[in-house]
């Protein structure tokens, strides 16, 4: 018990370090990672046609954008229009990225945590980019 107290003080410490983006990209990650995870153990082995990676890839984004607009609207009370075009831009790269990356590799078990790692990576670069494109880049 002890043990998962700390693994929930550790977690939250470092997600609250990540920012929103990064937690964005985590949660859309893990909900694409894990259902394609959950797809490979219920059709272990996994394969997927190019038409159902494409169709699958657009469930997962759709999934993982609604989940943020019921997040960041109705949770964080945020604007609608304030979230809708970023979340559903990282919705769209992260599941795509996580999908082809686990697709590509054969790592269909371990794409939860895949989609973990490419959630925060996408999510903080874009968060990046969003910053330096209101700044007006480097001057």
């Amino acid at each position: 018990m002890r043990l998962i107290a700390r693994l929930v003080a550790w977690l939250s410490r470092y997600l609250r370090r990540i920012g929103v983006c990064g937690n964005a990209g985590v949660i859309v990650g893990l909900l694409a990672g894990g259902a394609i995870a959950l797809l490979d153990l219920l059709k272990h082995p996994l394969v997927l046609s190019n038409p159902e990676a494409v169709r699958t890839w657009v469930i997962l984004a759709l999934l993982g954008w609604l989940v943020l607009i019921v997040v960041f609207v109705g949770f964080v009370r945020w604007s609608l229009a304030s979230v809708v075009v970023p979340t559903l831009v990282n919705a769209v790269l992260v599941s795509g990225i996580t999908l082809y990356l686990s697709r590509a590799l054969g790592l269909f078990p371990w794409a939860w945590l895949l989609g973990l790692v490419v959630g925060m990576v996408l999510g903080l670069l874009l968060c990046r980019l969003y910053r330096y494109s209101v700044k007006g880049g480097a001057r």
